[in-house]
């Protein structure tokens, strides 16, 4: 089933998931991958009723790899960096070489679960646990960007991050973890804000976000799982400010630790659409 809905996918919108062609250069690989890499410590909790819940099993793993391998890459325009998982030994890899997370903090572990019909694989973080970039990155935080990923806690705490900076661009939680919460300038000198939006997360479940920022104005927006009408905005005083300082999937690199898996984290340098913000949301496909 997992394969029939990603291959009506790239039918319907013209465009594929995009393989990491320097890990997975064929079905074989990826079945071989599947049974050599290390898994999940602990059995998989059912997950909650949700409009995203987790794909398939390693077989089906494996066929939406090999659909991907054959089919149309996307264009990806103004896309600087995409974290696909497959190669473990390094977590971190960029499918585009910008910002490969080479830094790595406690043990950080490919998962083989992944967000219905989506395929691939996810980062499990265990709470301590996290890949950084601290040098050398192209992310630009201060100019026009979207920032997508999904992300599935297997516990809620607050102030726990998914991709940050150390420490002026952080995707934190609050209300006990159920809230999203982005905050900027928050350690390098500059006027803290937040961006507050109420009962996003559950455990066991997958969430999307989606956010984007514009300069020239200082807004900043939030979509959750793909729904444009529904925007979180927030309109800053200050523009985003941003040190020489680490980005890291997981926490803001030694503290702020995520529990759960985090699933394709991309970095547009422009802001996308709502269009494309629905698309990335339903297929994991990039526009041009």
């Amino acid at each position: 089933m997992g394969r029939l809905v990603i291959l009506s996918a790239i039918a319907l919108c013209g465009c594929g998931l995009f393989p990491d062609v320097n890990d997975l250069s064929s079905p074989d690989a990826a079945l071989a991958q599947d049974v050599t890499v290390p898994t999940d410590s602990a059995p998989e909790a059912a997950p909650d009723a949700s409009p995203i819940t987790d794909s398939g099993s390693d077989a089906a793993d494996a066929a939406d790899a090999a659909d991907a391998s054959d089919g149309a890459t996307c264009t990806c325009s103004g896309l600087v960096s995409a974290y696909r998982f497959y190669d473990t030994n390094n977590l971190g890899h960029d499918y585009f070489g910008n910002n490969n997370m080479t830094t790595v903090h406690g043990t950080p572990t490919q998962s083989m679960f992944t967000p219905n019909g989506l395929g691939g694989h996810s980062l499990k973080l265990d709470g301590s646990s996290t890949v950084c970039i601290d040098t050398g990155f192209t992310f630009d935080s201060t100019s026009d960007h979207t920032l997508c990923w999904w992300s599935r806690p297997d516990a809620l705490a607050d102030s726990t991050n998914q991709f940050a900076q150390t420490c002026s661009y952080d995707t934190w939680t609050s209300n006990s973890g159920a809230d999203y919460l982005w905050r900027i300038n928050n350690c390098n000198g500059g006027t803290a804000a937040d961006l507050d939006v109420p009962n996003v997360y559950t455990v066991g479940t997958w969430t999307q976000i989606c956010q984007t920022y514009k300069a020239a104005s200082k807004t900043r927006t939030v979509v959750v799982n793909g729904q444009t009408t529904q925007k979180h905005t927030v309109v800053d005083t200050v523009p985003i400010l941003e040190g020489a300082t680490s980005w890291c999937i997981g926490s803001y690199g030694t503290g702020g630790f995520w529990t759960g898996r985090i699933y394709l984290p991309l970095w547009f340098d422009r802001v996308l659409s709502d269009s494309e913000i629905q698309q990335v949301y339903a297929t994991a496909c990039c526009l041009p």
